[in-house]
């Protein structure tokens, strides 16, 4: 059976941001790239790219994130 993989999409308030649960977090789905939130995640896999597991990748760019925030400051 194929695995849908997920990526995090970093809270907009980057570094400062509490942390925040899993399930409410956002991912980005591999197969199709539409935002879902933590709790969704399987039923999304399973519903629409007939998966049965799931794979998140949890590395967060934390440096891109800062270099971002900080150019947005700079403006």
């Amino acid at each position: 059976m194929p695995k849908t993989k997920y990526k995090i999409i970093p809270p907009e308030e980057g570094r400062d941001a509490p942390p925040m649960a899993q399930q409410f977090m956002k991912f980005e789905c591999g197969d199709c790239g539409k935002e879902i939130f933590g709790y969704d995640l399987v039923d999304h896999a399973e519903k629409e790219h007939h998966a049965n597991s799931v794979m998140v990748d949890t590395t967060i760019n934390w440096g891109e994130i800062a270099r971002k925030s900080k150019e947005q400051e700079d403006q």
